[in-house]
């Protein structure tokens, strides 16, 4: 692949010039070759003329330095990706790689930089895929003069490679003639990387290393983790979301969930399976290893309309020490399993007074201080719709009303005289599986004819309608003190066992749906939690209190300590703010 200057050849230049996978003599990519992302990690990968080098201390920093050295930090680990999905690539075909412009340069003469080091280990094992095929990592380049906000390449030799997929899935992503092209959705070609337009992404958009990735290679590209004996070292934070469930009545439409009645209290839970390697728990304050503070937090770190709560302890689930090896138990019921629910007993929650859909959307979080003085998102972000509807009886009705789960009630014969047949009437109109409510109101008896009316004549348009007569739809009409579903626990989820009632994601293999971490959501702020379950830092004007009834000198002396002591944390909290 040619050079696109000879700055490249140039020792001093080559930590800030790109050296990119350039045209000419491409030896990898070019055939079709499907091959499944690794999950082992090759630790070593011989260069040819150069001998055996170690994969991730060695390999990976001289490549990043050689082709990208003077980019920033986000767009040298997205090029460590791209570049071992290109070196594993090689070694699933080859069994080695070439140090030249035909595959990827390693020994330029530059030595890799702190940084470079940095951006291999963070990425250690991490590779492109689609749907389970390793990605062959395109990059070139591109153009110098890529600037912000668009950042696409117009000017540069190797730009007319490069592929814009941001926010393309599937058979949209444009594949790069730098590689054998596929058909629509090939997953070994999923487009071409532009290095100066990395450069421009992270420093004009602020893109981290997955967006400049996504941007280039599609928004339903893949990071797969490879493990070995050179990544295993690193913990990973990682979940599957296992399960959904909830004690109120099964939605049959399109839009959500479950429905409810009004202000009628319900339960729901989410399942998790432990992916990643490290052990999730619930230490008092914040502890220091990666996993010790997992909470399940409100996706946009408000308080859930639902629930009332922002967020939940791992110590509320039936297991609150939740192990992530392979070797652990398939179960949700001890300590030491690799699934957990949130929570034991259900999240309990109260439907809205006001009817309509509403989402309750959580995701996991991890708030020790491996992460420093913010918290760690992790997992998918998950949520429950919940379709409201008003069951409150019409005024001055009586006779026997149904609710059926698409969130419609229907006004039924006139002939049904008590709540025990109208509930029974309701259960077989909505059908199996569909009934949610009922509602009766005895009608009062019909006045005596009066004299001279004759027998059969019309009937008064504001009485009920006759015995056998259709129900008439009458959407969001309501019962009054609708009794509540009956609670009942999620039945156990070990094994594997479905939940009844439950609702599963429609997901692949095991870990492979959140391969590709996923973004928090952009109105999301740490709000300074310190890990105590009970709320964190006492709000200041909350205050200090003490009463002197009945304290002799000594209780006094006390006293005067316990409030010095509150005058230096009133002042302390100050100091914060």
């Amino acid at each position: 692949m040619k050079r696109i200057a000879a700055a490249c050849v140039l020792l001093g230049a080559l930590a800030s010039l790109a050296c990119s996978a350039e045209v000419g003599g491409e030896e990898l990519g070019q055939a079709r070759e499907a091959l499944s992302a690794p999950k082992k990690a090759f630790c070593s990968i011989p260069v040819e003329g150069r001998g055996t080098k170690a994969m991730e201390t060695d390999y990976i920093p001289h490549v990043i330095s050689c082709e990208n050295g003077g980019a920033d930090f986000q767009a040298l680990k997205a090029q460590a990706i791209a570049a071992r999905s290109v070196a594993y690539y090689a070694m699933l075909t080859k069994g080695s790689i070439c140090d030249s412009q035909g595959c990827q340069v390693y020994g330029c003469g530059a030595t890799p930089s702190e940084k470079a080091k940095r951006a291999a280990r963070e990425t250690a094992g991490m590779v492109l895929s689609h749907d389970g095929t390793l990605t062959y990592a395109f990059y070139v380049a591109g153009d110098s003069g890529a600037s912000g906000p668009g950042c696409k390449d117009y000017g540069g030799s190797t730009s007319h490679y490069v592929t814009y997929n941001w926010g393309k899935t599937g058979s949209q992503v444009d594949q790069t003639t730098l590689g054998y092209v596929g058909p629509p959705g090939f997953d070994q070609n999923r487009g071409c990387m532009s290095q100066w337009g990395a450069r421009c992404l992270e420093k004009s958009r602020d893109f981290n290393h997955l967006q400049i990735l996504r941007f280039y290679y599609g928004q339903d590209i893949k990071v797969s983790q490879a493990s070995g004996p050179c990544v295993g070292d690193e913990k990973t934070l990682r979940a599957r979301l296992t399960k959904r469930w909830s004690n109120a009545k099964r939605h049959r439409g399109k839009h959500a969930d479950y429905v409810v009645c009004a202000e009628q209290p319900f339960e729901m839970t989410f399942s998790f399976r432990n992916t990643g390697s490290a052990t999730w728990r619930d230490v008092k304050n914040r502890g220091k290893s990666m996993g010790s503070d997992v909470f399940l937090v409100t996706a946009d770190g408000k308080t859930d309309g639902l629930t009332g709560k922002k967020r939940f302890s791992l110590r509320h689930n039936q297991n609150s020490e939740v192990r992530g090896d392979h070797k652990a138990g398939n179960c949700v019921t001890k300590d030491g399993c690799r699934k957990t629910r949130f929570v034991h007993g259900g999240m309990q929650a109260v439907a809205p007074k006001k009817p309509g859909i509403y989402r309750s959307r959580w995701r996991l979080r991890d708030y020790s201080k491996h992460w420093g003085k913010q918290s760690h998102g992790f997992g998918p972000k998950v949520e429950l719709r919940v379709k409201v509807v008003s069951c409150e009886q019409k005024q001055a009705e009586c006779g026997c009303r149904a609710w059926c789960t698409n969130g419609k009630s229907h006004k039924l014969a006139a002939s049904i005289e008590s709540a025990a047949a109208c509930k029974s009437v309701a259960q077989t109109f909505c059908g199996s599986g569909k009934y949610l409510d009922h509602a009766f109101e005895a009608c009062p008896a019909e006045p005596p004819e009066a004299e001279g009316e004759e027998p059969g004549s019309a009937p008064n348009p504001s009485t009920e309608p006759p015995s056998g007569s259709s129900p008439s739809p009458e959407p969001d009409a309501g019962a009054p003190e609708a009794q509540a579903p009956a609670a009942s626990e999620p039945a156990e989820e070990a094994e594997d066992e479905e939940i009844d009632n439950g609702l599963t994601p429609e997901e692949g293999a095991d870990g492979e749906e959140d391969e590709a971490p996923v973004e928090d959501d952009p109105e999301f702020e740490d709000d300074g939690f310190d890990g105590d379950e009970d709320g964190g830092v006492t709000p200041y004007e909350q205050g200090c209190a003490v009463t002197t009834t009945g304290v002799g000198a000594r209780g006094e002396a006390g006293l005067a300590g316990i409030a010095l002591a509150c005058a230096l944390l009133a002042r302390r909290r100050r100091s914060r703010k």
